[in-house]
């Protein structure tokens, strides 16, 4: 698990601005450096700014890892907590 840091200012402008969304991308990327040196094969962009910033990439990879959608992730992760609770009561 690492930290990736940004201006929220500047997600805000990157969702219009091409120029601003590339350079935020290879922030990203390089940010993640240290990750994929570790040989992660998943990265999951947490946070919202992040993850709604990157959902509309295809085919994400950087330097072999696979950038995931974080919002299908999550959605999915809110369906299998209300199956839980459906059949065994868990709460969280």
């Amino acid at each position: 698990m690492r930290a990736v840091h940004g201006q929220v200012a500047d997600y805000n402008r990157a969702f219009a601005d091409e120029e601003l969304y590339t350079r935020m991308r290879a922030d990203f990327s390089r940010q993640v450096e240290p990750l994929l040196q570790q040989g992660v094969d998943v990265i999951v962009p947490a946070g919202d700014y992040p993850m709604l910033l990157f959902a509309l990439e295809r085919d994400f990879d950087l330097g072999g890892a696979t950038v995931l959608n974080g919002l299908p992730v999550v959605l999915e992760w809110a369906r299998t907590a209300v199956r839980l609770q459906r059949l065994n009561g868990t709460h969280r």
